[in-house]
């Protein structure tokens, strides 16, 4: 059986996406040191994990140098990628929120300005709520954007709202709920079928005996 190369993300999702890895088979232990390599390989479960950016897994899924990837829905809505999204891995539930530090319907402000790092979906869901707004991309820490008046809101991922109040932000309105997904590159669904379908059918036991 040929190896499949898996990209997971750094952060919040990393330590169930280890769980997920251990339950298939993948001795995690490499990767549970304080280790700098980014590349981790198992020759048993014949499986090598690449650890990156979250923005960057369904780069390098997408582009065939990683067969398999999880990411949050929030990133493949976002960024569109050409990949098969197969399976809702129902962790690292979150939400996808406007906030700011004023609690005033944004529908009824002029020039509002609001911090994301995620622009295409920002743009899509305030056109829908009717909200006009300038949108200013940033890559990390958008909750200071409203602090130092670089924005009047921002759109970002809570999960239990802890930064956002100790920040004196408050969510004004939730706009979706996102979750880690794994994803696929179509060639290599088709080229590494048998191994691609081992994975993923021990993806959906470990859900489904999670969800029980």
């Amino acid at each position: 059986m040929e190896y499949l190369t898996i990209a997971v993300p750094k952060g919040n999702l990393l330590d169930e996406s280890l769980k997920l890895l251990e339950y298939i088979g993948f001795n995690t232990n490499q990767l549970r040191d304080e280790s700098r390599k980014l590349i981790f390989t198992d020759t048993k479960a014949k499986i090598k994990v690449v650890v990156t950016r979250n923005f960057d897994v369904p780069v390098y899924v997408e582009h065939g140098a990683c067969d398999l990837g999880i990411v949050g829905k929030d990133i493949i809505d976002e960024m569109r990628p050409d990949v098969m999204e197969l399976l809702d891995l129902k962790y690292g539930r979150c939400f996808l929120c406007l906030a700011g530090r004023e609690k005033n319907d944004p529908k009824f402000s002029n020039n509002i300005r609001v911090a994301t790092k995620y622009p295409n979906l920002t743009s899509y869901f305030l056109s829908k709520e009717g909200i006009r707004a300038r949108i200013i991309k940033l890559h990390g820490n958008i909750e200071l954007a409203p602090l130092l008046g670089l924005s009047t809101y921002i759109v970002d991922l809570v999960a239990t709202g802890r930064t956002l109040k100790e920040n004196n932000l408050s969510i004004i309105k939730p706009f979706f709920s996102s979750s880690a997904r794994l994803i696929a590159n179509p060639f290599s669904w088709k080229l590494k079928r048998e191994s691609m379908l081992e994975f993923f059918e021990k993806a959906r036991i470990f859900v489904d005996e999670r969800s029980r």
